[in-house]
């Protein structure tokens, strides 16, 4: 009799047991997302972006052996600045005002052949049509003013200077410094001269204690190490963070390995 009444028990939590999932089922099945207008939350303003005059400017700059690379959106320049709008499409409308230019483009690019260094102010102007469902109180029109900075030393970009780094899975840190001078010691400034041999030295590379010169170059955040085959001269890539401007990443490859570091911006 108890083997019995057990068998009828265990049949009773057992449909118990699938009842409980299949509901489970059908409400974790149940329409929610905001952009369908199927479902219950449909909301038609999800999706709805207003739009600004925000300024995007970047530059791009040459990795040896793999040809042109844009640098992360910044404002610090060496020359060739592409300014951009993230709304680029037919329904905008865009007014730049740089220097005594007037641009109606929603990307352009301006070299900057001036006296340096030199601070410089851009201005944008957007207009848009209005989604009244969504912005009750948008004018269908932004703007705002952007200042960048062209260099006059190649050692002022952050990707130049000293580096305080740890190797990945490592505790103990050490000191790098990516510098480009002339053989007297003076920055390099643009155009380079040549004839007083200038030098891309990276002192204490790869926490080794030496001071090499090796081939590396880039832009503000980002410096391209362009040893050819990654064995006696290393290959690969510093970043330092849009946002906080300090944090560094660098991988590269060097003596054929593969290494990680990570760190921050000393100077």
């Amino acid at each position: 009799m108890k083997n019995y009444l057990s068998f009828w028990n265990l049949i009773f939590v057992s449909s118990i047991f699938i009842f409980l999932v299949s509901c489970k089922n059908d409400d974790e099945n149940e329409c929610c997302d905001p952009s369908n207008p199927e479902c219950e939350n449909y909301d038609p303003c999800y999706a709805v972006e207003e739009p600004t005059a925000k300024i995007q400017m970047r530059e791009q700059y040459i990795r040896p052996g793999e040809g042109f690379f844009w640098a992360p959106y910044d404002s610090v320049f060496y020359n060739d600045v592409q300014f951009s709008s993230p709304y680029t499409g037919p329904e905008y409308e865009h007014t730049w005002y740089l220097g005594s230019e007037i641009i109606t483009d929603p990307v352009f690019t301006r070299s900057h052949p001036i006296e340096r260094p030199q601070f410089i102010t851009v201005s944008h102007v957007i207009t848009f049509p209005v989604d009244s469902a969504c912005y009750e109180n948008l004018t269908g029109r932004d703007s705002t003013s952007a200042t960048y900075y062209i260099i006059e030393f190649w050692n002022e970009f952050l990707s130049y200077g000293r580096f305080r780094m740890v190797f990945e899975n490592e505790t103990d840190s050490f000191d790098l410094e990516l510098t480009w001078i002339y053989e007297d010691g003076s920055p390099i400034g643009i155009p380079p001269i040549e004839e007083n041999n200038p030098l891309t030295l990276a002192i204490n590379f790869h926490n080794l204690g030496d001071t090499i010169d090796i081939p590396f170059g880039g832009r503000n955040l980002e410096n391209f190490l362009s040893g050819s085959d990654g064995n006696l001269m290393p290959r690969g890539l510093l970043t330092v963070d849009s946002v906080d401007r300090r944090t560094v990443t660098m991988e590269y490859q060097y003596l054929n390995q593969p290494f990680k570091l990570s760190g921050r911006v000393l100077n």
